[in-house]
C-alpha cells in the first residue's frame, strides 16, 4: 500500500492526501452530520447490517437524505478494505455524511447536496482491551431532551470537553450525567453495570443514550436489562464494564475513587 491510504468520497476513490472538502460544507461550519465507526476484523467488515441501518436511522433524525443505498454502501466497504490490503488486521472504516455545501446561516439548503466520505486506518484492539480508569463528569451534562444525544452526529463538543476534563484528571474516559442526573455513557461507549444478584443493567436511550451497535447486540440476545441508573448504582455495582464496535467489551476498574476487581 502506499504512504496515503486510499479512501472514498462521492462515488470516487481517492487517495486521501487528494480528498478536498468544500469550504460551504454544513459538515465543516455547523457540524451538520452523521458519522459511523464499523470494525473490520480480516477483511471483513463486523454487524454490517446493524451499522447501516443504524446510519440510516440517524440520517433520518437529522433530515438528510442518504445519497447511496445500504446495498451500494456494502460494496464500497468491501471494495476500500480491498484496496488497502497494507492497512493490517485491525481496522476502522468511518463513514461520514454531511448536508452538503449552502448558503451561509441555518436554513436548510433545498436541494440538498450531501457529501459522503468513507476513510479507513488500523488500529491497535490491545491499547484499548486495558481496564479503563473513569471519571464522572463535572464540566458538562448529556441533555436528555434532545435527539442527537441518541445518534452519531458531527455534533461532539460536549464529548471533547468531557475527554479533556477525564485527561486533566488522570483517568482514560468520562462518564456523562444527564439533566435528571442519571448516567448516560462515556465520552464513546456504551456503559453496563453487573449487580450483585448477577443481572446485567445498562441506561435506556431516553436517559440521553446513544444507540451503539454491539449495546443493540447485547439486548436482542436477552443478556442485558434497560434500567436507569444513578452514580451510585455505578459506584455500588460488582462489575462494570463499556462496549463500543471497536473494544467490544473493555471492564472499568475504577470510577472516581470506587475500584472493582477485575480479574
Amino acid at each position: 500500500m502506499s504512504s496515503s491510504p486510499i479512501f472514498w468520497i462521492n462515488g470516487s476513490f481517492q487517495n486521501a492526501d487528494a480528498v478536498h472538502i468544500p469550504v460551504s460544507d454544513r459538515g465543516f461550519l455547523l457540524g451538520d452530520g452523521i458519522f459511523d465507526t464499523m470494525a473490520v476484523e480480516n477483511g471483513t467488515p463486523q454487524s454490517l447490517d446493524i451499522h447501516l441501518e443504524r446510519l440510516r436511522q440517524n440520517a433520518d433524525v437529522m433530515g438528510i437524505t442518504l445519497p447511496y443505498t445500504a446495498h451500494e454502501l456494502s460494496y464500497v466497504y468491501m471494495d476500500l478494505i480491498s484496496k488497502n490490503q497494507g492497512i493490517g488486521t485491525h481496522a476502522a472504516i468511518r463513514t461520514t455524511v454531511t448536508r452538503g455545501s449552502g448558503a451561509r446561516g441555518l436554513a436548510i439548503p433545498d436541494p440538498q447536496h450531501p457529501v459522503c466520505l468513507i476513510t479507513i486506518a488500523s488500529y491497535n484492539p490491545d491499547a484499548i482491551a486495558t481496564p479503563a480508569h473513569l471519571v464522572i463528569a463535572k464540566t458538562v451534562r448529556r441533555n436528555d431532551q434532545s435527539p442527537l444525544s441518541r445518534i452519531k452526529s458531527l455534533n461532539y463538543g460536549d464529548h471533547i470537553l468531557a475527554k479533556k476534563e477525564a485527561t486533566e484528571r488522570g483517568a482514560d474516559d468520562a462518564i456523562f450525567l444527564n439533566t435528571k442526573d442519571r448516567v448516560c455513557c462515556t465520552t464513546n461507549a456504551n456503559i453496563f453495570v453487573e449487580t450483585h444478584t448477577g443481572d446485567i443493567l445498562t441506561p435506556p436511550l431516553t436517559d440521553g443514550v446513544l444507540a451503539g451497535t454491539v449495546r443493540r447486540k447485547l439486548l436482542d440476545a436477552g443478556h442485558v436489562k434497560e434500567q436507569s441508573l444513578s452514580a451510585n448504582d455505578l459506584y455500588t455495582a460488582k462489575a462494570v464494564f463499556l462496549t463500543n464496535s471497536l473494544m467490544q467489551r473493555r471492564t472499568v476498574q475504577r470510577i472516581d475513587d470506587t475500584t472493582f476487581e477485575t480479574a
